[in-house]
């Protein structure tokens, strides 16, 4: 700005000079200014385009009284700033809180706090799919987080958590917010820690698929609903009787054959596999995130047992890795980085920072993945995750519930759709609010059936 002022001084009537001028103030945000200026590159330089252009831009922003700051992945415009009171306006719905996020001396959170340096002069343009996020935060009606992936790209096209707040009533309503015994400032998605449950019975299949172990060394399992491990009580939920099969214990969920198939594996395996599956793994984006842990060590049969199931008081994860699950499978067993800043670019409308899809981690074979893709169809068409069916498509999915706190079930459901061609896959958490199969699985039903218009 400086430089170009000097250069206007020396050389008065510059096209050049003004242009520079006229785009530093637009930078600037000092609209009618930079309007001006245009003006006076035109009067010396009559149908310029360059100086039209950027003339129509800040007349246009002008009008509207909103210059754009992030876009989501399809242009659409989800924080603004307003060129008359220079106050930020966010997207209509609250549906964004924690993505967008605050600054303030009272609350720092989100790109607002991460990347607010990029303001002004620059736009950013997120993965998130507007349409998607809607119909998310629409679907989810308890605390907890929906996150949505391409498991392509690693692209997060949906992260809602909740409860929200509503960005323009931070300010007067803070102590209220504050209060809250949910806390609402929390982003549930990439900072929410839980207890797994059987979700990670996902980690186990691929262990003993790629470990070779064979059905006839752990089937047929008999469940009683409990067992005693080392003089404790192990409990299923369930009496499942006589179960035959990998896909049985799947289907039924049955915690029994999966304390057998952990201790055939043993616990080095279970370890293994899970960091395969981004636990401990640091997450590395422009919104913290979490890491997903388990521990190294395992000191009893017992813990083996609750560690092969997904449980132990040390067993957490994000809803963001347990959708990198289910977008590992679908993407036949390839996992890639989850990012959610798609690229910036600068008031020239210059790429100044690109994301492009990285491979995180090769977890399992294509093989594997496939072999487990059937049986989380099976899953969904005949057992517990009958309430995410979907008429006309298959849903490839898997429950979970687990008791992170002691204020009540957590449920969970991970899955991806179509399962033969997958576009999404997904991790809902319903924080103590019930059953996997009950609470979670009706969630995913509603958003596949929306966001792939069945």
């Amino acid at each position: 700005m400086i430089e170009f002022e000097h250069h206007n001084k020396l050389v008065p009537g510059d096209r050049k000079g003004l242009l520079g001028q006229g785009i530093s103030l637009h930078a600037l945000e000092r609209i009618q200014d930079a309007i001006d200026t245009y003006k006076k590159g035109l009067a010396v330089a009559p149908g310029n385009s360059e100086l039209t252009k950027y003339l129509e831009l800040a007349q246009k922003q002008k009008d509207k009284d909103a210059i754009d700051y992030i876009y989501d992945r399809n242009g659409v415009p989800v924080l603004r700033r307003s060129v008359a009171k220079g106050k930020l306006i966010f997207s209509a719905e609250s549906n964004m809180d924690k993505i967008i996020g605050y600054s303030s001396d009272k609350l720092k959170l989100g790109l607002l706090d991460k990347m607010g340096k990029t303001f002004p002069g620059n736009t950013i343009t997120l993965c998130i799919d507007s349409r998607l996020q809607r119909i998310a935060s629409s679907a989810l009606s308890t605390p907890g987080a929906v996150v949505i992936l391409d498991p392509k790209t690693g692209a997060i096209l949906a992260a809602v958590s909740n409860p929200k707040f509503n960005p323009d009533k931070v300010e007067k309503e803070f102590s209220r917010y504050k209060s809250m015994k949910n806390n609402v400032f929390l982003n549930r998605a990439f900072e929410g820690l839980y207890e797994p449950g059987s979700i990670c019975k996902i980690i186990t299949t691929s262990a003993m698929i790629e470990c070779g172990l064979s059905e006839k060394e752990i089937f047929p399992v008999k469940c009683n609903g409990s067992m005693v491990i080392e003089g404790k009580v192990f409990f299923c939920w369930e009496k499942h009787g006589n179960v035959k099969s990998v896909e049985e214990a799947i289907d039924q969920s049955c915690n029994i054959a999966f304390q057998k198939i952990g201790s055939v594996l043993g616990y080095d395996k279970i370890y293994e596999y899970a960091n395969k599956y981004g636990f401990n793994t640091p997450i590395d984006m422009q919104l913290p995130v979490a890491t997903s842990s388990v521990p190294l060590e395992c000191e009893s049969k017992y813990e083996l047992a609750d560690r092969s199931t997904g449980l132990g008081k040390d067993f957490r994860i994000t809803p963001l890795i347990a959708a990198c699950m289910a977008s590992t499978v679908a993407n036949g067993g390839m996992l890639m980085k989850p990012y959610i800043v798609k690229e910036v670019k600068n008031i020239l409308g210059d790429v100044v920072y690109k994301e492009e899809p990285a491979v995180m981690k090769n977890v399992i074979k294509k093989e594997t993945a496939a072999q487990l893709t059937l049986y989380m169809v099976d899953a969904v068409e005949r057992g517990l995750g009958q309430k995410a069916r979907v008429q006309g498509m298959k849903v490839a999915g898997k429950t979970g519930t687990a008791r992170t706190s002691g204020k009540g079930l957590d449920g969970w459901f991970v899955c991806f759709a179509p399962a033969d061609n997958p576009k999404i896959a997904m991790a809902i958490l319903c924080d103590a609010s019930g059953k996997g199969m009950e609470v979670a699985a009706p969630v995913a039903k509603r958003i596949i059936s929306e966001a792939l218009g069945q």
